[in-house]
């Protein structure tokens, strides 16, 4: 048995919202427009501790916070989703953003014209440890996704102008950062447990991480680096049970 709750919310005005168990708290001063933020929160009977996500939309418009389609779900859990996968949603028909299991926190910020996030985080597995995410769209038509599909992930993941960032984080203990400044596109996918990964991911660059396996680690201690002045394809697949 599940205790379900779901909120969409239309904020026509600058708006901030914390969701947290049975707290729910919006703000509407005046001047943003039509940003919208759908949200399913889920903890089994009995949970110790519920779900929160904390969404700043207050200099944003035409902004929306959602989930990942069923189909993106599928192909996460099938290590087959890309970052040119995702695309931008209407906001009467996006699915809702989703925290199912407990413990889960969300942090998403969206600033600038029509910038849209997605989040999936599931640890009702049997996880109590929940999992961490944090959420930046800076700039006009920014797309972002993070899913979290297991326990103990945490995730960083911001985006630029008309850029399009993913992180998926398949297993339990995983952690990445992934910046893609202004016009890029990138990826992290990690499919295993106890991985990490840092990657920052220039304009006009689309750069594939996949990590297959337990306790990988990027080579050097800042992570990659990518620049590109042309656009361009950078793969790296570390595969290691």
């Amino acid at each position: 048995m599940s205790f379900y709750r779901r909120r969409d919310v239309r904020m026509d005005g600058k708006s901030r919202a914390i969701l947290a168990g049975v707290f729910f708290i919006t703000v509407f001063p005046a001047f943003a427009e039509d940003n919208v933020l759908k949200i399913d929160q889920t903890s089994p009977l009995g949970a110790l501790q519920g779900n929160m996500l904390s969404s700043d939309q207050s200099l944003a418009d035409n902004s929306l916070v959602a989930g990942p389609t069923q189909q993106m779900i599928d192909n996460a859990l099938g290590g087959t989703l890309q970052v040119d996968d995702l695309y931008r949603m209407n906001q009467a028909t996006a699915p809702s953003a989703l925290q199912t299991g407990q413990g889960n926190t969300a942090m998403l910020t969206i600033v600038g014209d029509g910038g849209q996030l997605m989040l999936l985080q599931d640890n009702s597995a049997g996880g109590t440890v929940g999992n961490a995410a944090q959420l930046s769209a800076f700039g006009a038509d920014a797309l972002g996704a993070i899913l979290q599909i297991g326990d103990g992930n945490e995730a960083s993941l911001m985006v630029g102008d008309a850029a399009t960032g993913l992180i998926v984080q398949n297993g339990s203990s995983n952690t990445s950062s992934l910046t893609v400044e202004s016009g890029g596109k990138g990826e992290i996918i990690q499919n295993g447990n106890g991985n990490s990964f840092s990657t920052t991911v220039a304009a006009n660059s689309s750069v594939s991480i996949v990590q297959n396996g337990n306790n990988l680690t990027q080579a050097g201690v800042t992570g990659m680096q990518v620049f590109s002045t042309a656009p361009g394809t950078v793969a790296i697949t570390q595969t290691g049970f």
